[in-house]
Formats: structure tokens, C-alpha cells, sequence
């Protein structure tokens, strides 16, 4: 399992498919939630000079990326239509991975128990060091989410929350980006 001591810029954040027509289904507040925080991550990866990757599954059918999200992605975002569950797995993401200045992937996004969780395992298997945000994830019923949960944890994916992440890479009150970042987390 990968330490939050290991989580240095830099590294990418990867929002998985957070599409409106995925949304529709859930308990409403949970999705506002988990979309703020997934802001807050845009926000921030965006102000340290991170890369980011938004996927989305199947867009024809489910919808763009919510607005609140979609909103707060940098105009040189990385982009990646996918059919296949893993983010790994659809052509096109090795060709875009070559652009990742490093293997320390953070991962947010919907569902945890499927996109997520599959995305998650594959870069375990394919040694790169992926970091699951909990409450930056979601799935329809609350046992997937639990159950996406602890197969990571078994399959040595770190799960931390929003602010355990950006602090650990700010690692530090004296970080340049520290006050733009405990702004955003207000």
C-alpha cells in the first residue's frame, strides 16, 4: 500500500467518469458532495501545476461531466472517452499515460465500485501507485461503495480523504500554494 508520505507534486489527478446521467440515480446530496470535493481537487491540482485526466464512459448516452466539474477543469486538461470499465484498459490511455510526469495517480470519481475500484486494481497491477479519495468517490447504494472500499484497501490501494491528500502535498504551511489551497478547503 502506498503512504500518504509517498504523495509529492508531482502527480495527476484522474476524475472518472462524474456524468450527469450516472448522477441521476443517487441520493442527490451525496452527489453535491462528492462533486464539491472533486472541485476542490480541480482546483487545487490545477494551482500546484498537476496534470489532470477527465474520462468519461459512453458520453453519448450518459452525458458530459457535471457542470460543477467541468467548470473547474483546467482548459489543458487531458481527455478520454471510454467504453471499457478500467480507465487502463481503453485504447488511448497508454498513449495519454506516456504525458503523466509519474506513476502517483489520484483517483475520484463514480462508481467506486466499478470505474474506480477497476481503474484502481489495474495500476496496482501495472506497478503505478494509485490513491483512491473516499469522499471524492460515490456509487448508487451505500454496500458497493463499502465493498469498493475494502477490495481496495485488500488489493494495496491507498484510500485517504480531500484534505489528506492536498495537505500531504503541500506538505508544509510554508508551501507557495498553502494559502491558495486552505482557501479552497474553507
Amino acid at each position: 500500500m502506498l503512504p500518504l508520505s509517498d504523495l509529492q507534486a508531482p502527480c495527476t489527478l484522474c476524475v472518472i467518469d462524474v456524468q450527469e446521467k450516472l448522477m441521476t440515480p443517487m441520493d442527490p446530496l451525496r452527489v453535491k458532495a462528492m462533486a464539491h470535493n472533486i472541485a476542490i481537487l480541480c482546483q487545487a491540482f490545477s494551482v500546484m501545476g498537476c496534470p489532470i485526466l477527465c474520462s468519461e464512459q459512453y458520453p453519448k448516452g450518459l452525458g458530459p461531466t457535471l457542470a460543477i466539474i467541468r467548470d473547474n477543469l483546467p482548459g489543458d486538461h487531458l481527455y478520454l472517452e471510454k467504453h471499457f470499465f478500467s480507465l487502463v484498459r481503453q485504447p488511448g490511455f497508454h498513449e495519454l499515460s506516456l504525458k503523466l510526469p509519474t506513476s502517483r495517480v489520484v483517483l475520484c470519481g463514480a462508481e467506486a465500485h466499478v470505474c474506480v475500484a477497476q481503474t484502481a486494481v489495474d495500476m496496482v497491477q501495472l506497478g503505478w501507485r494509485p490513491i483512491v479519495v473516499s469522499d471524492a468517490v460515490i456509487s448508487r447504494h451505500t454496500h458497493a461503495y463499502t465493498t469498493a472500499m475494502t477490495l481496495l484497501l485488500h488489493q494495496g490501494v491507498t484510500v485517504a480523504t480531500t484534505e489528506m491528500v492536498l495537505f500531504r502535498m503541500l506538505e508544509s504551511s510554508k508551501s507557495p500554494h498553502f494559502k491558495q489551497i486552505a482557501a479552497l478547503l474553507k
